[in-house]
């Protein structure tokens, strides 16, 4: 699954699974199980896989489990000037009251809790933390807390399982993109020329102004032969270096640009480019904080790469005898990589075709929120990375909010079907699997086995390592019973 971190919030104890999950009608109880509880509680559906639990405890119920906790007390400790077992309970209360109190509530609280859900016929997702807590002497103890529920998945059979993917080739043309790639390495920057334009490659070296949109134009409409110009520029910054590149976003002087080579091809040295931008939140002048605004280049020096000739000299820098030798392990290195993209795309189509299978796979809303969450800041991230402000970040999440929601559901269903395959063909990971992977990461990044594994357990991520590896699996056997028919 591609986000382990769903798994750290499944619980791991096994339940009896509910068959019925976020549609069976809540219930009030007693209890006559095993032994009499001297409590009340209800379960009730708050939506799909997802239940409150209600617990009561009357208050001479909390009476008697204060006066247990004092009565066990007094044989304990020894206070100065009483026998052991004589001190008076005033005295206690003084000294302990809160710590019993606490204790009470917390004893109280763990005993119901154990006993609902041992006995409720539950499959839960995650530990259920007690809430909206009441507690007193006069007034009893009330608390509920909210449980979710795995799906219901039921997987039949896996039988004529058939999907289609287009074949995995190399052309010729995609080698020689990547050849000329390890060739640009070799290349070495010249300064362009006076009647050469600007391509995409190029290094453009400018001069910079940012200019509040309005006053750019008044300025350029100023008489040359003012002195002083009654408008000036936000920022100017000089020998600002530009890759004309076809990324949609760049970094420039600080400020978030939106496709900058649109604006700059074709463009020669002595050329001044005007691109319309946003102010960062933040930006130096306060006065253009968050507006549009005109970033002025002129372009004072462009540079190209200078690509030698593709010989023999280049399959030799990477370790080859002959350009032919260099081409075919580019070719291999190509039909690795595509191979890997075919595979991920076929384990994409089999989780799709079960998934329509299985029909509606209703998602705990509290866990979508959860995902979406992870999802958000996961984004959030590589924007702060890009040198977004937060007013673009803030839109982009805004923009991109249905889309994230949707992809957060869409990583649960698939964590739920290999889940559901896992338990129906009893696929497990093995510690020794887990260590073995624990001993690759720490090989491959350099350090000691035990100080990984350390950090690992400690902050919860054995378990995705865990989890990766059984989806693994699942996804390998699901890959088995499936046909998979090239097309095109």
């Amino acid at each position: 699954m591609s986000d382990p971190q769903v798994e750290d919030q499944v619980q791991s104890e096994e339940h009896v699974h509910d068959e019925n999950c976020g549609h069976d009608h809540g219930h009030s109880h007693s209890h006559d199980h095993d032994h009499k509880h001297d409590y009340e509680s209800e379960i009730n559906d708050l939506g799909p896989c997802k239940k409150l639990l209600q617990v009561t405890y009357p208050a001479e119920i909390i009476k008697k489990e204060i006066d247990s906790q004092y009565k066990d007390l007094r044989h304990r400790v020894h206070l100065k000037g009483f026998r052991k077992g004589k001190a008076p309970r005033k005295r206690l209360e003084r000294l302990y009251g809160a710590d019993i109190m606490d204790t009470v509530k917390h004893k109280l609280i763990g005993e119901a809790m154990e006993h609902e859900l041992g006995h409720a016929n539950l499959e839960l997702l995650t530990q259920p933390e007690p809430s909206d807590v009441t507690f007193s002497v006069t007034e009893g103890l009330k608390f509920e807390a909210t449980l979710l529920l795995r799906p219901t998945i039921e997987i039949k059979d896996f039988e004529n399982l058939s999907i289609q993917v287009a074949p995995v080739k190399i052309a010729d043309e995609d080698v020689d993109v990547a050849l000329a790639e390890l060739n640009k390495e070799r290349g070495e920057a010249r300064e362009l020329g006076a009647d050469e334009t600007i391509e995409e490659g190029d290094t453009v070296v400018a001069d910079v102004e940012v200019w509040l949109g309005g006053e750019l134009e008044a300025s350029d409409a100023e008489d040359d032969s003012e002195e002083d110009s009654k408008f000036n520029p936000l920022k100017e910054v000089d020998d600002v270096k530009v890759i004309v590149s076809s990324e949609d976003t760049q970094l420039v002087a600080g400020i978030v640009v939106q496709n900058l080579a649109d604006d700059l091809l074709g463009h020669q040295v002595g050329d001044t480019v005007d691109v319309d931008v946003v102010l960062p939140t933040d930006f130096d002048v306060i006065e253009g904080r968050g507006e549009g605004a005109v970033m002025r280049l002129d372009v004072l020096e462009i540079q190209r790469i200078q690509v030698p000739e593709m010989d023999d000299e280049l399959a030799k820098a990477h370790s080859f005898e002959t350009i032919a030798d260099l081409r075919e392990d580019v070719r291999n290195k190509l039909l690795d990589r595509k191979s890997d993209e075919q595979k991920s795309k076929i384990h994409d189509e089999i989780i799709a075709e079960m998934i329509r299978r299985i029909g509606e796979i209703e998602l705990p809303s509290d866990l979508v929120d959860s995902e979406s969450e992870r999802k958000k800041q996961e984004r959030m991230i590589r924007c702060h990375m890009m040198g977004m402000s937060e007013e673009q970040i803030a839109k982009e999440l805004h923009d991109k909010e249905d889309e994230i929601r949707v992809d957060a559901m869409n990583e649960l269903r698939k964590f739920f079907v290999l889940d559901a395959v896992s338990k129906k063909e009893k696929i497990s990971v093995s510690d020794d699997e887990v260590q073995h992977a624990v001993v690759k990461l720490a090989k491959d990044i350099d350090r000691s086995l035990p100080e990984v594994f350390q950090e690992l357990e400690s902050s919860g991520r054995l378990n995705e390592i865990r989890w990766s590896i059984q989806e693994e699996k699942a996804l390998e056997f699901l890959r088995k019973q499936t046909e998979v028919v090239e097309k095109g």
